[in-house]
């Protein structure tokens, strides 16, 4: 068996390539949940609040790919949850508890605050990515 070395200049690469790979499909995939939300924005403005989100979440220690999917979502709650300056502060509150793993904060979020919401019953429990 023969073992590969790789400098760390080819590991940041794999990892660049690997991270545009992520953006491109949570963008492909906004696109289709979210046609006319995302509509007014061009492809690259697209991938700029991907990459903006993921490296939120991940500053969030949000890092497992279907709960930075779940974080990306976000942005697309429904407009009475977004227009809320209550169940916003409940969920920066809950975002903000690196103490709970993301899937304990994601779940508490959709069990109290999305419940209501469509978004409770949509993708955002797909762990397909």
């Amino acid at each position: 068996m023969a073992v590969m070395i790789l400098r760390r200049e080819q590991i940041e690469q794999l990892q660049q390539a690997i991270d545009a790979r992520q953006v491109e499909e949570f963008s492909r995939r906004l696109r289709e949940l979210h046609p006319q939300r995302t509509s007014g924005l061009s492809g690259e403005d697209l991938r700029g609040q991907v990459r903006s989100d993921i490296r939120t979440a991940i500053g969030l220690d949000i890092t497992e790919n279907h709960d930075l999917w779940r974080f990306v979502l976000l942005r697309y709650l429904p407009e009475e949850v977004l227009g809320s300056e209550y169940l916003l502060s409940v969920i920066f509150l809950i975002l903000s508890r690196v103490e709970w793993d993301a899937d304990k904060r994601f779940d508490f979020l959709e069990r109290h605050v999305f419940s209501r919401s469509e978004l409770a019953k949509g993708p955002v429990n797909d762990q397909a990515t």
